[in-house]
């Protein structure tokens, strides 16, 4: 089973935490956002999800790149971990591309994703 850390997402409480920590990284670490999507802006060259509003998580959620996604979950599986089905997202093709596990741990929701 190959894993990496593709990001941590951190969820805010409200806009004025969203606006503090985006600044605090861009202009206090002088970190770029390369990209914004509905949901987040990502920053530290991707690596760091500030969600727009709160999203999966109590904390945020940790998210781990894999190239084998159904291995993965397969491997997990055998190790007692299972998977909520209502999180998978699929990608054009029909291969799922994120799927969360079913429980948070330590206030982050897990997810696993084919996207670095």
């Amino acid at each position: 089973m190959e894993l990496y850390l593709a990001h941590v997402g951190v969820n805010p409480e409200n806009a004025k935490e969203v606006q503090a920590l985006r600044d605090l990284l861009r202009l206090g670490l002088g970190m770029s956002e390369p990209a914004e999507t509905p949901l987040s802006w990502f920053a530290a060259d991707g690596k760091i999800e500030v969600m727009k509003e709160k999203g999966f998580g109590t904390k945020g959620h940790l998210a781990f790149y894999t190239p084998d996604l159904p291995t993965t979950i397969s491997e997990l599986e055998k190790l007692g971990y299972r998977f909520d089905l209502s999180t998978a997202k699929y990608n054009p093709d029909g291969a799922m591309r994120l799927i969360y596990l079913d429980r948070e741990i330590n206030g982050f929701a897990i997810h696993m994703t084919t996207r670095k």
